[in-house]
């Protein structure tokens, strides 16, 4: 255990107790949905991920460590017990469970939540003898209930969400011993290696993502701790050596590259595969690097939200895990992979760490590997304003990665990609009456809001509406430095209004991206706006020059 991590967490639990109603007569008593019990008109449902709080009381409540004022705490039970009661009261009646609107009849709600309940009932073991046996009966009804909805749907975009099943599942197999679970949660690892490359990335909305992979991860070594399936062993081993690649020389991960532009790492699935892989240990280590430089999102910058759900449970259970880590894998090597099917570049020199996503416009970053290990350049791609709508080049693009050939001792990478119309980011927002009508009256079955929640990741998400621009992108990596040279052009009769080159800017939306990260403002490279040549000539070239030595770095950006 580490005194300094256990202190960050110890202070954020008073927040977590904030959320939770605490009052035994109250209605909403175990609810952690603080806009739901507190707020009042905030929010007209509760949202049954927050009941996910439950699994980080229980933690402490049965470990004893200094500073850990929960421990043993009669009242803490209670409030554990009073939490899993109230998930169980607002379950669906087909078992599923909602997180962002009613009747959603979630997968990954209920996923996730029933793992959080499961994990705290059986951790509490024979405490639970004490509890009234109707409550008791109640949650334990819930979650077979849940277990048999899971067993029966699926999900069919994310990786992590099928993580989640799988741990969910293996535990009320634990909880009940029915062998009905356990083929449930064998079926659910089919999916999850259906749904991992032969590259090791694990797909999330088309592609990998390294912020998505850590929670697949977290959620598949829970499971793997328990079981010791030798398949999810593999999958295991494959998603780190992959991911070991993309941790950057300051201990930060992924960002704009990734499919779901997420900048985080979850550290229990790491810290319970570092027993065995180095990779792990690798990856665990450089985690709370990057947490002490300030440049990975932690405890104290994330929102509400997702510091229940994912941070508080898994930050501290990675430090009740114990056991010696074996050796972390070197990783100071020169090399250079190329991951054809996802389109991702990994370079590292003696000098600096390139990646860069030829399938997703170029969207790169480097950093400098020596004494100063720091992110001096990002690229996050274009957008151009035409006024009612704007269009980027940031996106996922199908149609092959970029052209990789060496010229002598240059490394030349050529991208040709489309820019697509950016998401309206208003959403259902603008309907909101008839979307509530819509959840109490149709919503209500469980077939017909999957094939909404379908279309709606389809439209909102997925759906690509190309704009009449295109991007030419060739980069150069020679002893010299690295060299980024874009041509863009447009159709003749559009007119830009704004044209804009983002150094941290992610355009998809996903719930856990745009935290703060310090980094994010020290990363220079602005470029004069060229939105008059690009209107008056129909293309505008421009040229990026990062040149790294022992003693500085320069970057120089110019409109050619």
């Amino acid at each position: 255990m580490n005194a300094d991590n256990l202190n960050s967490i110890l202070s954020r639990i008073p927040l977590l107790l904030s959320f939770l109603d605490r009052r035994r007569y109250s209605s909403t008593y175990g609810c952690f949905d603080r806009d739901h019990w507190h707020y009042l008109l905030a929010s007209d449902f509760p949202s049954s991920v927050y009941q996910q709080g439950v699994l980080t009381l229980s933690m402490l409540y049965k470990n004893n460590f200094p500073g850990n004022i929960y421990f043993n705490d009669p009242l803490i039970l209670e409030y554990i017990v009073a939490g899993m009661a109230y998930w169980a009261g607002i379950q669906n009646r087909d078992g599923s469970f909602n997180e962002w609107f009613p009747n959603e009849h979630s997968f990954v709600a209920t996923a996730f939540s029933s793992y959080a309940i499961s994990e705290a009932y059986l951790s509490l073991g024979t405490e639970l003898d004490g509890v009234d046996m109707a409550k008791r009966n109640a949650i334990l009804g819930a979650l077979i209930k849940t277990g048999k909805w899971l067993s029966k749907n699926e999900d069919k975009f994310l990786a992590n969400h099928v993580a989640g099943a799988i741990a969910a599942l293996h535990n009320i197999y634990l909880i009940t011993r029915d062998e009905y679970f356990l083929k449930a949660k064998d079926k659910k690892i089919d999916k999850i290696l259906e749904f991992q490359n032969e590259e090791g990335w694990l797909y999330e909305y088309g592609g990998p993502d390294m912020g998505y992979l850590s929670v697949s991860i977290d959620y598949l070594a829970r499971c793997y701790k328990k079981s010791k399936d030798q398949r999810l062993r593999d999958c295991l081993e494959k998603a780190l050596s992959f991911l070991a690649y993309f941790i950057h020389p300051d201990g930060s991960c992924g960002g704009e590259y990734g499919s779901r532009n997420i900048k985080y790492l979850m550290p229990q699935g790491l810290r319970i595969l570092s027993a065995e892989f180095s990779s792990a240990s690798y990856i665990i280590d450089r985690l709370y690097a990057g947490i002490k430089n300030h440049v990975l999102p932690n405890l104290d910058t994330v929102d509400d939200r997702y510091l229940i759900f994912f941070f508080l449970p898994s930050f501290l259970a990675a430090e009740l895990e114990s056991g010696a880590l074996v050796a972390p894998l070197d990783f100071d090597k020169e090399y250079r992979k190329f991951f054809k099917n996802s389109g991702l570049v990994s370079l590292k020199t003696g000098d600096y760490h390139l990646i860069c996503n030829t399938k997703k416009g170029g969207a790169l970053k480097i950093f400098s590997v020596k004494d100063k290990q720091r992110l001096v350049y990002s690229d996050a791609g274009y957008i151009v304003d035409f006024g009612k709508r704007k269009a980027c080049s940031q996106y996922l693009n199908d149609s092959g990665p970029g052209v990789n050939y060496i010229e002598g001792d240059k490394l030349i990478i050529e991208i040709k990609s489309r820019f697509i119309y950016v998401p309206a980011g208003a959403g259902l927002s603008r309907c909101l009456f008839i979307f509530r009508l819509f959840n109490y009256t149709l919503g209500r079955f469980n077939k017909i809001m999957d094939i909404f929640n379908c279309l709606i990741k389809r439209r909102l998400i997925l759906r690509k509406v190309f704009a009449p621009l295109s991007l030419n992108r060739k980069i150069i990596v020679d002893k010299a430095g690295i060299t980024i040279d874009d041509i863009i052009k447009k159709d003749k009769n559009v007119r830009c209004l704004n044209f804009l080159c983002e150094n941290n800017a992610d355009i998809q939306f996903s719930p856990t991206s745009r935290y703060f990260i310090e980094s994010d403002l020290r990363v220079s490279g602005r470029i004069p706006n060229p939105t008059d040549r690009f209107n008056s000539r129909g293309e505008v070239k421009l040229r990026a020059e990062i040149f790294l030595s022992d003693s500085n770095i320069e970057l120089k950006r110019t409109v050619l």
